[in-house]
């Protein structure tokens, strides 16, 4: 008897607990042991196994039937264009981030091209001062700029007073009119605390040196001069052309401002000196006006055919050396000091945690830069860098 029921007991059973190993009734939902599903599939090992090898020869169909797919050339054609779709994305996701890439601290650095400076910022930046920067655009520096960086625009600003100095430059950066501003001279005392009292500094970094050219009316009959002879006509010692040789002419100083005697160590003006508001006017008022004379760097009067450069020597010596030669600025004179008359040009930067004083150092990393050297001398300046 107990048998029989043994044996019925095992034919009603068909569900096997894969939690604790429990047989139970066929019809049975849970394990009347320890409540487990008998709905589910057991995980067992055999299963995880079986279903392994299921994805295994899933992927394998599929690499197959892929490879197959790749023999006919409207797949490349499809795989071609979504890679240069994919290229494309990239492009425009990395173009349309630049303006929120963060900018490093400004600072002055030596780069081999304009297109390497890098800590650019974005925006429209004006810059005015002195006119040196009137060759170095012409020779296409601004284009280059233009070229490499694209999202730097600049712009030139005039000053507001009818006559141009340096001075003006720096009272205009200064005040915040301008980004930065090129400066054909050392800065003063009293520029630096002007900027501390307005809460900035001023930082100026040299970009050039440059030749200075004493020029006069074709028809004074003078062709060359010792500096002390120079000196003495600016501060009104000699006034007629016939005293240095010449015919009878009085002479007739013309400057842009009485600090462009700054370099000859002449404190004032005469009172025949007479004043142009810009360089070209400086020039046609000295072919102009008989037994006129002024000065200004080689860069703004090379190739000038209607006036007549003066060959230059140290004070009280006859060793004569041209600026030009064959029309061009005579560079190596220039740079090892025979000829005895030069200056250094500065970019004069805003330093005031704005993106002006960026701009600014940007723009002196630029100048800086082998190539950006090479317009300053191809602009008729010497290269320092």
């Amino acid at each position: 008897m107990p048998s029989t029921s043994s044996n019925s007991r095992q034919s009603l059973t068909s569900k096997t607990c894969s939690q604790c190993g429990t047989e139970n009734l066929a019809t049975a939902d849970k394990c009347y042991i320890c409540h487990t599903s008998l709905n589910e599939r057991p995980k067992n090992k055999n299963y995880i196994k079986s279903y392994h090898q299921e994805l295994l020869n899933f992927g394998g169909n599929y690499l197959r039937a892929f490879k197959k797919d790749l023999q006919k050339p409207s797949a490349w054609l499809g795989v071609v264009v979504f890679a240069l779709a994919v290229t494309l994305w990239g492009n425009y996701f990395i173009n349309s981030n630049r303006s929120e890439v963060e900018l490093e601290q400004p600072r002055l650095q030596t780069y081999s091209t304009i297109e390497r400076v890098n800590n650019v910022p974005q925006g429209l930046f004006s810059y005015g001062g002195g006119a040196f920067f009137a060759p170095l655009v012409a020779q296409g520096l601004n284009d280059a700029i233009a070229d490499a960086h694209p999202e730097f625009q600049l712009r030139y600003t005039e000053p507001m007073t009818p006559y141009s100095s340096f001075s003006e430059g720096i009272r205009m950066l200064t005040d915040g009119e301008i980004s930065f501003a090129f400066n054909g001279r050392p800065l003063t005392a009293e520029e630096y605390a002007t900027a501390k009292a307005r809460g900035i500094s001023l930082k100026q970094v040299p970009i050039a040196l440059d030749g200075v050219v004493v020029f006069a009316n074709s028809g004074v009959g003078v062709s060359a001069l010792s500096l002390d002879k120079v000196r003495d006509i600016f501060a009104g010692a000699i006034t007629n052309w016939n005293q240095l040789g010449g015919i009878d002419l009085p002479v007739v100083p013309v400057l842009l401002s009485d600090e462009e005697l700054e370099v000859l160590d002449v404190k004032e003006a005469t009172e025949t000196t007479q004043y142009a508001t810009n360089n070209t006017q400086v020039l046609r008022k000295v072919i102009g006006t008989p037994g006129a004379i002024s000065l200004a760097s080689a860069s703004l009067v090379a190739n000038q055919k209607l006036i007549a450069p003066l060959d230059l020597a140290a004070p009280h010596s006859n060793n004569f050396v041209r600026p030009f030669i064959n029309g061009e600025p005579n560079l190596e004179a220039f740079k090892y000091g025979t000829y005895p008359l030069t200056k250094r040009q500065f970019l004069v930067i805003r330093e005031d945690d704005t993106l002006d004083e960026w701009a600014g150092y940007a723009y002196a990393n630029i100048l800086i830069s082998r190539q950006g050297q090479g317009y300053v001398q191809d602009a008729g300046s010497v290269s320092i860098y």
